[in-house]
């Protein structure tokens, strides 16, 4: 099971993970918006590990 998975499988997806200012993600918000990063990583071939870098921030 990865991160991303137990994560889920932990929190009700519609609790608050994150609030930042007015902007508030549930739990659900930011699986379905990890399941979108991940799905456009498949075209760049098997890689074994892969790490992304993102700047703090709720939009990320």
């Amino acid at each position: 099971m990865n991160l991303i998975e137990e994560i889920a499988r932990r929190h009700d997806p519609a609790t608050l993970a994150v609030v930042s200012g007015e902007r508030r993600v549930t739990y659900g918000d930011l699986f379905d918006h990890a399941r979108k990063i991940a799905t456009q990583i498949p075209p760049l071939g098997r890689i074994p590990r892969i790490g992304l870098q993102c700047p703090n921030g709720v939009s990320y």
